[in-house]
């Protein structure tokens, strides 16, 4: 008995040997620095621990760029993640093992299309859509939502099973979740826990497309099925919250009562410091406004830990009336001292200076109230934004640049900070539309023109004119030599 199982074992042994093996091929595009690793689940074998296993190097390049390997029993893995911890944590989105092809930025290519594949820049979006389907890859140019018509859209193949998703603009500032849904879906819920994510459940592998829409701010999806209910796009309350109610939220108690777009609540505060917010009942992103949504300025208030609004009173008992601005979502005080608000506009960033800013002066040419800085230097790692000041208080930060800029761009991904490469540059800032122009500021006789508000914007030795009607005003409304 015992020869026939050592037998045996030998048998399974020697199979074992010679079962059939895959490889598959990551191309290092985007070159990055140190070893590549592997991490493999969703087959026959265990799933690897995070970040992976070990990738192999090959002798040979692919259009000057290095080529790792990573080979597998047949079967072994269903899905993979190519991952580099060496360079800031960077990865792939999920991906299905596809044996015998290379990965080159975000498709599987034969050998020969790898070679031309290298060469194509990466695409960029203005949105993508991330979410447990990719890894939460952000941005993902897989995932990238194409421009069709006057709405964004993005095909994913999703397998059966729950998949969490949002819709972001490349950086999670400011991410679109289940909020943000504009109809009613079998398939959709929202996803448990306090992040506000989309919950997909799929009974059945299928392509769902994800349709943004810019100008409403709504989400909504072709491939589910429709209830034909449309919820209520406006939370039904809105709610103040803080440190004197244990930051309870929602709290009935502190419901506001509604006026149009006006809501209201008194709260009894009392001496000291006493932190407030206003929310719609959750803390999901983007469902909670505090003090950089203050409008106007008060001797008792400061701006604290978490964007909270902080009132600091002397009397042991005082009614504050907290209003909250539900289409601008601004939020405004009675019952404090009002100060006089003088109100500026500065580049924040420079030289690492996030304390004090560079002016920018009014544009009064601009048909809509505009800020500008002409012949700003920007120096390798600076990391800039358009910062509001009201009576000297940073109460709003800007890092939206305009569509027909984004190219000089470096990175927009941090805190939505502005990262340019090193240069002379002019900066204008549209406080309606709360968007940057950025134009490279070049000391010769006309450095940029761009058509914009129905007039030509000249950038002429570093100054900006506004040409209309054939007549150069400068920044003062002048005719200009």
């Amino acid at each position: 008995m015992k020869k026939i199982f050592t037998l045996f074992a030998a048998l399974t042994m020697v199979m074992s040997m010679f079962a059939a093996q895959e490889t598959v091929y990551f191309v290092n595009a985007e070159d990055w620095t140190g070893d590549i690793t592997v991490h493999g689940w969703g087959g026959s074998a265990s799933d690897t621990q995070w970040p992976g296993v070990a990738a192999t190097k090959e002798s040979e390049q692919i259009a000057g760029k290095d080529v790792w390997s990573f080979t597998a029993d047949a079967g072994a893995y269903a899905n993979i993640i190519f991952t580099n911890k060496k360079n800031g944590d960077k990865q792939t989105g999920n991906l299905k093992w596809t044996a015998g092809k290379y990965y080159v930025k975000n498709g599987w290519y034969t050998k020969e299309e790898a070679a031309t594949a290298v060469g194509v820049p990466t695409p960029t979006y203005d949105y993508y859509v991330a979410g447990s389907f990719n890894g939460w890859v952000n941005p993902d140019p897989s995932c990238g939502m194409a421009l069709v018509g006057d709405v964004y859209k993005a095909t994913l193949s999703l397998d059966a099973g729950e998949h969490q998703m949002k819709v972001t603009n490349g950086t999670w500032d400011n991410a679109k979740g289940y909020d943000a849904v504009g109809a009613k879906y079998e398939e959709v819920s929202r996803a448990p826990g306090n992040d506000g994510n989309i919950l997909v459940k799929l009974t059945a592998g299928k392509e769902v497309v994800v349709v943004y829409n810019k100008n409403t701010d709504k989400i909504t999806f072709e491939g589910l099925t429709e209830t034909g209910e449309t919820p209520d796009p406006t939370p039904s309350a809105y709610y103040v919250t803080g440190s004197f109610n244990g930051w309870t939220n929602p709290d009935d108690a502190y419901a506001m009562a509604g006026e149009g777009n006006i809501y209201k609540k008194d709260v009894i505060l009392h001496a000291g410091a006493n932190e407030i917010k206003v929310t719609n009942g959750t803390w999901d992103d983007g469902c909670s406004w505090g003090f950089s949504d203050l409008q106007g300025a008060y001797a008792e208030v400061t701006g604290g830990d978490n964007n909270n609004i902080v009132i600091t009173l002397s009397k042991e008992e005082t009614t504050v009336t907290v209003l909250f601005d539900a289409e601008s979502k601004k939020i405004s005080l009675e019952g404090l001292t009002g100060e006089e608000v003088s109100i500026s506009y500065v580049l924040m960033g420079v030289k690492g200076d996030w304390a004090n800013g560079i002016a920018m002066t009014k544009n009064e040419s601009a048909e809509s109230e505009e800020y500008m800085l002409i012949g700003q230097t920007i120096a390798e790692g600076d990391s800039v934004k358009v910062v509001r000041l009201e009576n000297g208080t940073a109460k709003h930060w800007c890092g939206n640049v305009k569509d027909g800029c984004k190219e000089l761009v470096l990175e927009n991904t941090v805190n939505d900070n502005i990262v340019l490469a090193p240069g002379v540059y002019d900066f204008y800032y549209d406080v309606v539309a709360d968007q940057i122009w950025i134009a490279t500021s070049v000391h010769s006789a006309i450095d940029n023109v761009v058509v914009e508000n129905k007039a030509v914007k000249v950038i002429r030795n570093g100054q900006m004119y506004i040409l209309r009607d054939g007549v150069m005003y400068n920044a003062l409304g002048q005719m200009a030599e």
